[in-house]
């Protein structure tokens, strides 16, 4: 049973996985799969409808019509293997073909025998038989058989020969090694699609063609590629406040290298902020590639370097308890002044204005506010200079409440307390909260308690704007040092 549950399992996988190709596209069939005959010790009649169903899941995915014959004397559900009956049930059901069948299986040995017969021909039926070993092995074979069914139903070709054009530099050998299809395989649509697109995607050629001729023992497929140029030189204009070595060492494109539009994408922003961490934070690249002899091609960047700009005003929104001024002491950008031809006054660093409100964020719950939010700086750039904005929720100012310990006490609470520094405070601080738990902490590691775990417990009272501190305390296991020699 187990084994039974684990071939359908695996049939269905391979269903499910099957590419969906377009070459059949046009040519309409309809067939209908009937019943298989099982010749086998053990019970496998599951088979005699999971082995039709996998095979019409691999015709639909090529675009059959896979029809369920209409109730009639002529089908029972039971396995038909007769051809004249099977014609006359895809007669009655208007289809081309219909496919009979029965799986033999001997100890290991299977063997798999089909036969098509045309609804309207009088033709003898077309035999297809695969054989394999061990029922694990049944899928497989089930598809292999599913692939010369649909050759003949739907007229297909198989790939006779596959040939590279165009290339120059890189070689066809490493095309083929990355492209799917190859000589005898059936000819797909979708899977030459699939083949275009990983040539393309190589990043070497600037077209991929895929044309397919007619022969008669089958498709004859050439693949037409156009190379990306190499470069020829990298040239710079515009540039005054770099030379054009500085310019070499911040770019990555290179004489010899393949040209890749998004490469020299890249290197335009690697320019424009090259320039902006100079504060030239106006200033405009382009480029323009032009193509030479011998499939090389010129990048040239144009560069406008603009002015260079300097912050001129820090704006600050939203703060009631302390004044520009004040705030601006707390952060380390600045804005430009008559220093700023020798200092770094005026400069904008995005890392240093973003840990700037980070500072902000610090400051405000040193002087009560716990509730504060800062947004992220707003940055404007104008012609004359830069202006910087942030805005800032204070939220409501709180007072110190009681503070006291909990735990694992070793000393009187009133001995702990009395080490603490937020009690005398009248607006919570967070940094004098840190300080505290340093404190306690050193106090019990001193006592040989070194690894103590001390963790404040804030009690908000949003209505009366007071805050409640209670140090937790766990002691943890008392340490013991050896003599030392």
């Amino acid at each position: 049973m187990v084994m039974v549950k684990r071939l359908c399992l695996v049939l269905t996988f391979i269903a499910c996985s099957l590419p969906i190709s377009l070459f059949a596209a046009g040519k309409d069939v309809a067939i209908i799969i009937l019943p298989f005959e099982i010749n086998a010790a053990e019970n496998l009649a599951y088979l005699q409808t999971e082995i039709p169903k996998v095979i019409g899941q691999n015709l639909i995915a090529e675009g059959a019509k896979v029809i369920q014959p209409e109730e009639s004397p002529s089908v029972t559900g039971a396995p038909i293997t007769d051809p004249a009956f099977a014609r006359r049930v895809g007669v009655e059901n208007g289809v081309n073909y219909v496919l009979i069948g029965s799986l033999t299986l001997i100890g290991q040995q299977f063997s798999l025998d089909t036969r098509l017969v045309e609804s309207f021909n009088t033709n003898p039926p077309q035999i297809f038989s695969v054989s394999g070993r061990g029922l694990e092995n049944l899928p497989l074979k089930v598809r292999e058989l599913a692939s010369e069914i649909i050759v003949i139903i739907f007229e297909q070709k198989k790939i006779i020969d596959i040939r590279i054009e165009g290339n120059q530099r890189i070689e066809a050998d490493a095309i083929r090694r990355l492209i799917k299809s190859s000589v005898g395989d059936i000819y797909s649509v979708k899977s030459l699609s699939d083949d275009l697109k990983a040539v393309y995607g190589m990043g070497y050629f600037d077209d991929v063609r895929i044309e397919a001729d007619d022969e008669p023992a089958g498709k004859k497929v050439i693949i037409y590629v156009k190379e990306k140029p190499t470069i020829r030189h990298v040239r710079f204009e515009g540039n005054y406040k770099f030379d054009d070595k500085e310019m070499q060492e911040n770019v990555t494109l290179k004489t010899g290298s393949i040209l890749n539009i998004f490469h020299v994408q890249n290197n335009l922003q690697r320019i424009e902020e090259l320039y902006k961490d100079k504060n030239y934070h106006n200033v405009e690249v382009n480029y323009e590639i032009k193509e030479v002899s011998n499939n090389q091609a010129d990048v040239t960047f144009d560069i406008n370097e603009g002015n260079k700009v300097r912050i001129e005003k820090i704006y600050f929104e939203g703060n009631q308890a302390f004044s520009d001024k004040k705030l601006k002491k707390q952060i380390n950008t600045s804005e430009k002044n008559w220093l700023s031809i020798f200092t770094n006054s005026g400069d904008l660093n995005m890392d240093d204005l973003n840990q700037d409100a980070a500072r902000l964020e610090a400051f405000y719950p040193n002087q009560g506010y716990i509730r504060v939010t800062v947004g992220e700086p707003q940055v404007e750039f104008k012609e004359e200079g830069i202006d910087v904005t942030i805005k800032i929720e204070e939220g409501p100012r709180y007072t110190v409440g009681e503070v006291g310990v909990d735990g694992e006490l070793i000393f009187p609470g009133e001995v702990l307390i009395e080490k603490t520094k937020l009690k005398d405070e009248e607006f919570y601080n967070r940094t004098i909260l840190r300080n505290d738990l340093i404190a306690l902490s050193d106090l019990y590691a001193d006592a040989g308690y070194a690894y103590a775990d001390i963790a404040p417990r804030i009690d908000e009272n949003s209505e009366e704007l007071v805050v409640n501190i209670i140090y937790q305390i766990q002691k943890g296991p008392l340490v013991y040092f050896e003599e030392i020699t």
